[in-house]
Parts: structure tokens; sequence; C-alpha cells
């Protein structure tokens, strides 16, 4: 750049251009790799083919209203509002279509005593100090209610059905109110395993200098993982 000179100039492409074909040979070669192993490659866990992700969005769609419905028969869904508040009012209605559609259990918990405008939910209660217990002060607010006496916030301020929905799934999972593959199965995606950082903490330092070593152990890694997987939906 300082000194554009014919020549410079014409070394500068030429360098360029091995560069630009070393990244067509890398490419080629990712391509040629990817293709042979089942994880490295992201179509065995989110297909890009358009049909093919349809297709599994929708069974996860499917499943994750058979966990919901599941969760709704071991748990319930506190639903904290105030009787002058109209984002309560419109939650109100989303969590008459999740009940409708799944049959949790809503319980209406009046922060002010009074019942919603739009007279939803009449058979409410009065708070009775469970909101300051789990620190809510705006509304609405949703928290999945564990019997014996664990309770878990949802979430605060309105949100759609496919959102409650999603996050009802992930409090229930950490709650063990359902089982992990349970939770994976309403991902529209192929638990194939995760890799991260701690995998390679307790590996000898003769494996993470071998390439062939390191990439064996990683996939001895991953194939050990799906093959618990399948194990724990065995019959």
């Amino acid at each position: 750049m300082d000194d554009p000179s014919p020549e410079n100039v014409r070394a500068y492409y030429y360098l360029q251009r091995m560069a630009m074909d070393k990244a067509t040979k890398f490419s080629e070669m990712s391509t040629n790799v990817i293709m042979r192993d089942p994880f490295l490659d992201e179509d065995s866990r989110r297909p890009q083919a358009t049909y093919a992700a349809n297709a599994m969005a929708r069974e996860a769609l499917d499943k994750r209203n058979e966990v919901v419905k599941e969760i709704g028969t071991k748990s319930g869904l506190f639903f904290f509002f105030k009787s002058n508040c109209i984002l309560c009012t419109e939650q109100a209605g989303v969590l008459v279509a999740l009940r409708n559609a799944t049959g949790v259990p809503i319980i209406p918990i009046s922060l002010d005593g009074k019942s919603l405008d739009n007279q939803l939910f009449p058979e409410y209660k009065v708070d009775s100090g469970q909101a300051e217990q789990l620190g809510i002060y705006q509304t609405p607010a949703l928290a999945l209610a564990i019997p014996p006496s664990r309770t878990e916030v949802v979430g605060f301020g309105a949100v759609t059905l496919d959102t409650l929905l999603n996050r009802i799934v992930v409090v229930a999972r950490d709650a063990k109110v359902i089982t992990t593959k349970q939770y994976q199965s309403t991902q529209p995606v192929f638990d194939n395993g995760l890799l991260i950082s701690k995998e390679l903490q307790s590996v000898d330092k003769t494996v993470l200098e071998d390439p062939a070593q390191l990439s064996q152990y990683l996939q001895d890694h991953l194939r050990e993982t799906v093959r618990m997987n399948n194990d724990e939906i065995a019959p």
C-alpha cells in the first residue's frame, strides 16, 4: 500500500491468488470430510431442506403439546394480575387458550383483591404473600406451581402462547418435572451430543497434539452420548 509499484502490486495479487486457492482447497476438503461424518454435518441435527426442517418443526410442536399436557397433570400455573392492568386482561385470554389446549390448571391470584375487567378467571384468589415471596412486583406474572411446595417463575409481562409453552417446558425440565429426553423431544433438532471445552480438560497432551487421535476422541465422546440417549428411551 505504501509503495504500489507494478512489481509490488503484482506480488500482492499473486499472494492473494495463493490465499484464495488455499481457501478453495480447504473448502473442498471440508465438504468431503463433513458429508461423511454425522457429528460434523449440521444437516444431521437440523436439515437445511425446507420440507425436512418443517417436518421436524411439526413433530417438535406435537411433542411439546404432549409434554405440556403431562406437565399439567403434575403442576399448575400461577397467574398474578391486577384488575386495572390491561396487559393482564390480554394475558388472561392466552391462558384460557393454554388451559383449553393442554389442560394445565391456571391458578389466578389478584394482587389488588379485584377481578379482571374482562371477567375471566372469576374464581381468583387474593394474594396472601405469594407474590412477595417470589419477588413479583409487576403484572402480569406467571409461575409454575410444583407440588408439594416448589414454585418457579415462568416470566413477567404479556407473552404469546408459543413463548409460554416453550418456557413451561424449560422450567419443568430444570425443576425435574420432566426428563431431559422429554425436553429434547420438544426441540426441532436431533440431539447428537454437545462438545464443550471441559471435554478436553482431562485429555492427555499427546492426544491433543495429534489431530487423528483428537478427532477420534471427540467422535467417541459424541457416539457415547447418542448411545446413552438411545438407552434412555429403550423399552
